[in-house]
């Protein structure tokens, strides 16, 4: 259980068609430049001008990080090679 401090929710901005992708099975995971508390069950996906509406909101899985160590992701892809090779954005 969460202390009540604790984020359980997150909100991410994000481009319709990036999100269809996500909808989609198409794209798993949605990479960001920023860390994620590990509190966090669910993401609200807030989708960008023009619709510029939450229109999501999905359980996650614990966020993963890109350190060294870190175990690489197991899915393909060019945007998990990258992560896993630890691109520089």
């Amino acid at each position: 259980m969460t202390s009540p401090n604790e984020r359980t929710d997150a909100v991410f901005p994000i481009a319709n068609d990036y999100m269809q992708r996500i909808v989609c099975q198409a794209k798993t995971y949605e990479f960001r430049r920023y860390g994620i508390a590990a509190s966090v069950k669910r993401v609200w996906f807030d989708l960008n001008a023009p619709f510029s509406h939450i229109a999501y909101v999905s359980e996650i899985d614990p966020a993963r990080t890109r350190n060294p160590g870190d175990e690489p992701l197991d899915s393909m892809g060019l945007v998990t090679k990258e992560f896993n090779e630890r691109h520089r954005d």
